[in-house]
């Protein structure tokens, strides 16, 4: 693999604020096209061999085919609603990994590709791929000095999440008290008390189970020099009893202490602890009526700066002046009323049963049109 192959350019993206500082942006690199098609072939060769081996577990559902993320998370909630029937309490430890594919570790990546039986030209292949790569970043079209990149794969690269997955698929086997749900390097972990107990000795025995999950999280996070992100790491409790252990007991993994939380976040779905649909149908409801407004309203901008915004003002004014002319009211006297013409429906009426519009995206349409005009 020639080495201008693996010179990258690198672009910052902000996650989140457009004002932001280097730790809250996405590195994304720009490859070469060529080695674009490499990637690509060599990955389709690379998923046979997972599948033939069954190295990849089935908790896994990120960048996989015919796996879905709804699945994930009904298979969730499902684990837990399960637990809950047998009146046990249930955690649930929400993990998230610190810039997941930016932190995977080369030597260890390799040998456990290795070790998991994975053919020697296909490791000799990812060696080459991982190693010796270069990067500068350009901000403003300014280029840095060229940085040696020693961890990690490329953002933009279609094989880096396969190779991120592949290289993870043992982390289920480290947590053997949680029943594990991934996808990609978001992990969820549900743990229940002990059955046909007392409930405060399920909540005491429960808590015990939870210290030591924690222990071998850290342990994982180690050897495989994976870091924890603790501040978005969060634990949730679900019972059917009516009352909580009040306080919860303290959660820590390593030094840093895990929040509590009422509600949670989980691939774009919010589950709460008493794994009910309300949550979900409120935080959803509103933000479909808002994303349809603005829909309507990019719709009426667009139309009213466009040919067709003019066809359909036009056929709106030909609707009326045909109404008025059927009626006896036109000016127009010397022309008979046809007996095949068809009314069309007016289409202001029609976007009006497609979409309940407020009167502020309508008159902002009108005003468009007409200033169009």
């Amino acid at each position: 693999m020639p080495k201008k192959f693996k010179d990258v350019r690198i672009v910052l993206l902000a996650k989140k604020n457009a004002i932001c500082s280097p730790e809250e942006t996405r590195p994304i690199s720009l490859l070469d096209s060529f080695l674009k098609v490499q990637e690509r072939l060599f990955l389709d060769r690379f998923l046979q061999v997972l599948k033939n081996r069954g190295i990849l577990p089935d908790s896994q559902s990120g960048f996989r085919a015919n796996h879905r993320l709804q699945t994930r998370v009904l298979l969730l909630i499902d684990q837990i609603s399960s637990y809950m029937a047998n009146s046990s309490p249930v955690a649930t430890v929400f993990v998230d990994f610190k810039s997941a594919f930016d932190q995977l570790w080369f030597l260890g990546c390799l040998a456990k590709v290795r070790r998991m039986g994975i053919p020697k030209a296909f490791i000799n292949w990812i060696r080459v791929w991982l190693t010796n790569r270069r990067g500068r970043i350009e901000v403003n079209g300014k280029l840095s000095r060229w940085l040696a990149i020693l961890r990690g794969g490329p953002q933009g690269s279609c094989f880096t999440p396969t190779l991120f997955i592949t290289y993870h698929s043992d982390m289920e086997d480290f947590l053997p008290i949680a029943v594990s749900f991934f996808f990609a390097d978001d992990l969820a972990a549900v743990i229940a008390g002990r059955i046909g107990i007392r409930f405060t000795d399920q909540c005491i025995d429960l808590e015990r189970r939870l210290h030591r999950f924690f222990e071998y999280l850290e342990f994982y996070a180690t050897l495989a020099v994976q870091p924890i992100n603790y501040s978005k790491t969060k634990a949730m409790f679900s019972a059917r009893a009516v009352c909580y252990p009040n306080p919860l007991p303290d959660l820590h993994c390593g030094t840093a202490s895990i929040e509590w939380v009422k509600i949670f976040k989980y691939l774009g779905y919010w589950i709460s602890t008493k794994i009910g649909w309300g949550h979900i149908i409120a935080y959803d409801e509103r933000p479909l009526d808002d994303l349809c407004y603005v829909y309507w309203l990019k719709f009426f901008r667009a139309l009213a700066n466009s040919r067709d915004g003019f066809l359909l003002l036009e056929q709106f004014s030909n609707n009326v002046h045909r109404s008025l002319w059927q009626g006896g009211s036109s000016r127009i006297r010397c022309i008979h009323i046809s007996k095949r013409f068809v009314s069309s429906t007016n289409v202001h009426i029609t976007l009006e049963y497609v979409v309940e519009l407020n009167d502020y995206a309508h008159n902002i349409y009108t005003e468009l049109v007409m200033k169009r005009l």
